[in-house]
């Protein structure tokens, strides 16, 4: 027994060092699992409900794991749901200390299976990382040291929340956003903190180990259920998923609730008085949430329903999301809306006889658009009843785009429909995409049916429609979903990118810049083929933006020059594969001497009217891009003849526009 916390860190710490070292001894043999092992977790798991606790003071624990025996964890909750409602004559101490912590935590376990990618103990417990050379400090010295410096420009990361988990979970985030500022994008209606976007940014031992409630979902850590059905799924028998049921009705009743609620307020006042911190003000919030959630899973990863009953829970569904609501029921109803979204594509993966219509219902959810969508995107977008007292609206006029800046009226009612707005598009292109995947198993020409379907709305929305903005918005970054989740389907990248050329400038509209960033994210997600023609497009903007073109073709594109700058930085401190990245070094060189090159003749010709300095702004916005890039290479050490004439060219221009003054960054 260990009764101190310093000294059962350090108990613990041990065993899991000697754990991880027996881990590497190869070969394990298999016998040693299931002859020991398995026997002795077994033991343990169905001691819990009788085991004694030895008590340590002012802490938490923080070291609790699931067992992987899913029937006899649902024998051991069983015997604890019985205790929990008193079956037995147990002290309220151990009950509210011991006995429901107890059932909380096998019904959070209850289940639990590796997702196939790194088994759920090693996600609680990791190993700890080494240290990471890149991170530490090294201050040059020099004479300016103490001398103020300018930091590089801070890009917008173009990634859009329904396409952050397609290309993250490749990728470690922080690799993914280096270089770039530490907040993901947001569709066009509104930015968020990424610390609330994104779920990967959460230490899963403190999230899951120390915060009362929580619950290992299986949807999280971005497991997909379309790979391989999730090994790590909830797979109970009809036996035990009724017994699961019966269990829970007889336990979240309001007698049981009322007593455990009472226990459970009169230790929490005690404990404050006391060196037994109680952490549990109710037990009714903890174990409805835990409960429901397992509830809800295990059904979920279940087809106890027939074609004729998903038929008519998909009718259902359908009608839910078709509603017309006012905004305070949509509010009130987002958490309805948004499993409805969900249980349409789970629907589609399940049943794909009806996958066809489920992507028409998502597709006019978002592109016709429904009433609730229409509602919400007049509301976030329109000035009525904002103007209060303190408050202002201007509109600030860019190279790029105009901005309609509000302060401070996106906080408050209109900032939770804005984030609604943005979060019910998200689910539905990724709940499309779900769909379409189960309809290739059966119709194996429904994505390009489904991208012809969308190129003529993006078309006709233009024409006709008063809600054009947000129905091309919503076409745009589907289309980019698409590309990015099926883009190893035939022929799907390419019909994308046919769509967003022929959309492109045709006519120039604020659409522009979204496409850019879908194009590239597509190519930051290595969608195949279409990088050396995206490249020669983005090339092509920044010269013909660029001030040494007077002519009218030239100012089509300047309105998007800032957006390809910035896609090109996002694909600079994400693009994997050494050689992908000396490639890109290279167009960039090339690009950046070219832009100088051109900025020169432009200047010789027209000495009066143009100056070769005027080209400078052109140049110097690709220098932060190229040290993003450059950031991320090992040293050179034997370049090629052509990248090192590059590399002198490049340094000449920088000495010729000053770009290497010591003083410019003071």
């Amino acid at each position: 027994d260990v009764s101190g916390k310093m000294a059962g860190d350090e108990f613990f710490t041990t065993i899991l060092h000697l754990a991880r070292s027996l881990k590497n001894i190869q070969p394990t043999p298999i016998e040693k699992h299931e002859d020991v092992i398995l026997p002795y977790l077994l033991s343990v798991l169905h001691g819990l409900p009788k085991a004694h606790w030895v008590e340590v003071t002012n802490t938490v624990s923080k070291h609790r794991g699931p067992s992987q025996i899913l029937s006899a964890q649902l024998e051991v909750l069983k015997v604890l749901a019985l205790l929990v409602q008193g079956s037995h004559d147990i002290a309220n101490s151990i009950l509210c200390y011991h006995k429901v912590p107890t059932f909380l935590g096998i019904a959070r376990a209850i289940g639990r299976t590796p997702d196939g990618n790194m088994p759920l103990l090693c996600k609680l417990f990791p190993p700890p990382a080494p240290p990471d050379p890149s991170q530490l400090t090294i201050t040059p010295v020099s004479s300016h040291s103490n001398s103020p410096k300018k930091a590089f420009t801070t890009f917008r990361p173009i990634i859009p929340r329904s396409l952050s988990q397609n290309i993250l979970s490749a990728k470690d985030p922080s690799v993914f956003f280096q270089g770039i500022q530490q907040q993901r994008a947001s569709s066009p209606v509104e930015k968020l903190d990424m610390n609330k976007q994104q779920k990967v940014t959460h230490d899963p031992a403190g999230h899951y180990l120390n915060k009362i409630g929580t619950y290992f979902s299986s949807d999280d850590a971005g497991c997909s259920e379309t790979k391989n059905k999730r090994t790590g799924s909830l797979q109970f028998s009809t036996a035990q998923l009724q017994t699961l049921l019966n269990l829970a009705k007889k336990l979240t009743t309001k007698e049981v609730f009322k007593q455990l609620d009472s226990m459970a307020t009169e230790a929490y006042t005690a404990s404050h008085n006391s060196n037994h911190k109680f952490i549990y003000k109710t037990f009714s919030e903890p174990i409805t949430l835990v409960m429901v959630c397992l509830l809800r899973d295990t059904v979920k990863h279940s087809s106890f329903f027939n074609i004729a009953e998903a038929e008519s829970l998909c009718s259902r569904l359908q009608e839910k999301i078709s509603a017309v609501h006012e905004y305070r029921v949509i509010l009130a109803h987002n958490p309805i809306l948004v499993a409805s979204l969900k249980n349409l594509g789970r629907l589609a993966e399940k049943f794909p006889l009806f996958s066809s219509s489920i992507v028409t219902c998502l597709r006019d959810f978002l592109v016709n658009p429904s009433p609730i969508l229409n509602k919400l995107s007049k509301y976030t977008s329109s000035n009525e009843r904002i103007t209060k007292v303190g408050t202002f609206s201007i509109t600030v006029t860019t190279e790029d785009s105009n901005i309609h800046s509000q302060a401070p009226a996106k906080k408050g009612l209109r900032g939770k429909m804005a984030n609604i707005l943005e979060n019910l598009r998200d689910i539905t292109i990724e709940n499309i995409c779900r769909a379409l995947k189960a309809g290739l198993t059966l119709e194996p020409d429904c994505v390009q049916a489904f991208l012809a379907s969308l190129s003529n709305r993006l078309y006709t929305a233009e024409i006709s429609d008063r809600e054009s903005t947000l129905i091309s918005e919503n076409t745009i970054l589907t289309l980019g979903h698409i590309a990015v989740a099926l883009k190893d389907t035939p022929y799907i990248v390419q019909t994308v990118l046919q769509i967003f050329q022929h959309r492109f400038c045709n006519p120039s509209s604020g659409l522009d810049v979204l496409i850019v960033d879908q194009l590239g994210c597509m190519i930051i997600a290595d969608c195949k083929d279409i990088s050396p023609e995206v490249m020669t497009m983005y090339n092509r903007i920044c010269i013909e933006s660029s001030s040494a073109y007077n002519n009218e073709s030239s100012h089509g594109y300047r309105h998007v020059s800032g957006a390809v700058n910035n896609a090109f930085a996002n694909i600079a401190a994400n693009i994997e594969g050494e050689n992908q990245m000396f490639d890109l070094l290279v167009r960039l060189l090339e690009l950046f001497v070219q832009l100088g090159l051109e900025g020169r003749r432009a200047g010789e010709k027209n000495p009066t009217t143009l100056k070769a300095t005027s080209s400078a702004g052109n140049l110097g916005v690709l220098i932060p891009v190229i040290a993003v890039l450059s950031r991320r290479l090992k040293m050179i050490k034997h370049p090629k003849p052509r990248l090192l004439k590059l590399f002198r060219d490049f340094w000449q221009y920088c000495v010729v526009f000053g770009f290497a003054d010591e003083d410019l960054g003071k």
